[in-house]
């Protein structure tokens, strides 16, 4: 049995035989504890106030809803959770029961779809904020689905993104998104203004995924290409 350290609160990490740990995502639920054989997951317990232990098994309503490759999850706040469906396309909500909420998108280019959807973030406005991987961008909808706003666009510029992965917002609604192709991680206002880029150059990243605040105002990062869970000092603008 490994015991993970307090300080990576939500860490969600990957272990494959014959490699160390890759870190895959972060959140703001704490993982407890990790039992493995043989390099291969067996257990993993995440505890969080709201939500039921789950034991490792899928909600009744995942099942049948035939969500297809889960990948980014959050919750919002009346704790519902939304999954984001990478190869369906969709992101779906559903009670912490398995009821079936909501679910919404489809594929293509056009500015309310997904091409690879990724990670997901709810704002204090319970706005859904959804990184498209392969469309470069970054999507914003209100609760019901409904699309606000698209960022981004594929390059190497500010404000640009190279397959966006992990996103995350700060208490003043700005949207912070990883740029796993171009190494870094982006800042926003609410309203898709590039604002600024967290200072990563005495540690730099290589293939971020899953970000994270934490209680202290940390941007907590999986750096999946440096097998690493890096915490960088963030200072938010007020809007």
């Amino acid at each position: 049995m490994t015991t993970i350290p307090s300080q990576l609160r939500g860490a969600i990490i990957r272990v494959e035989p014959n490699t160390i740990i890759l870190p895959a995502g972060v959140g703001d639920s704490e993982l407890t504890e990790l039992r493995s054989s043989r390099e291969t997951v067996k257990y993993l317990s995440v505890t969080a106030a709201d939500l039921p232990q789950l034991g490792g098994q899928l909600p009744e309503g995942l099942k049948r809803l035939n969500v297809r490759g889960p990948k980014g999850v959050t919750t919002d706040r009346r704790g519902n959770l939304l999954v984001v469906d990478n190869r369906g396309s969709a992101v779906v909500t559903f009670s912490t029961g398995g009821r079936l909420l909501a679910r919404f998108g489809s594929r293509g280019t056009a500015q309310h779809q997904f091409a690879g959807p990724h990670y997901v973030a709810v704002d204090s406005q319970d706005r859904v904020v959804v990184t498209d991987f392969h469309n470069h961008s970054v999507k914003v909808f209100n609760a019901d689905g409904k699309h606000l706003f698209s960022f981004g666009g594929n390059g190497e510029a500010p404000g640009q993104f190279n397959a966006p992965t992990g996103v995350t917002t700060d208490r003043y609604d700005n949207i912070l998104v990883a740029d796993w192709g171009n190494s870094r991680i982006q800042v926003f206002d609410n309203t898709g203004r590039y604002l600024s880029t967290v200072n990563t150059g005495a540690t730099p990243l290589y293939g971020p995924q899953g970000l994270a605040m934490s209680p202290q105002g940390h941007v907590i990062v999986a750096d999946t290409g440096n097998h690493a869970i890096k915490f960088y000092t963030y200072h938010p603008l007020a809007a």
